[in-house]
């Protein structure tokens, strides 16, 4: 009865295939975990406060967007369509919070020390890679 039960070897997904998809899984939940962290519950309301945050922390500096634009290399009027609301194109971000001396994490998200919060998930993710490996070894 018990042999009835089996499937044939030839179904049986070999162990390397199962941790193969079982980490691409872990991953892709980690990814969007990231994501949301990042990007906060819509696109659309995260580029309307990343804009909001670039004109308070200029103003809260006393930098003129002349300023910034130099500090920078970014072109004036290019920051001053991004206060306005334009989309951010490119690779600004590690400039911007170089000069108004905040992370990149705050920057963008508004929100200081998560990154600890993500490198706890990250360590929790190797963690369960290699519970997963561990495991697997043991079948063979």
């Amino acid at each position: 009865m018990a042999a009835a039960q089996m499937l044939p070897a030839s179904r049986i997904p070999p162990p390397v295939i199962i941790l193969n998809l079982h980490i691409i899984y872990v991953f892709i939940h980690f990814y969007f975990a990231v994501q949301k962290d990042i990007t906060g519950p819509s696109e659309r309301g995260f580029m309307d406060t990343i804009h909001a945050r670039l004109k308070r922390y200029r103003q809260q500096r006393g930098l003129t967007i002349q300023e910034v634009s130099s500090r920078t290399g970014i072109p004036a009027s290019t920051y001053k369509e991004w206060e306005n609301g334009r989309q951010i194109r490119g690779e600004p971000y590690l400039l911007l919070a170089e000069v108004y001396q905040v992370s990149i994490q705050e920057l963008i998200t508004g929100q200081k020390n998560k990154s600890t919060s993500l490198l706890a998930r990250f360590d929790l993710l190797e963690a369960e890679i290699q519970n997963i490996k561990t495991e697997l070894i043991s079948y063979l």
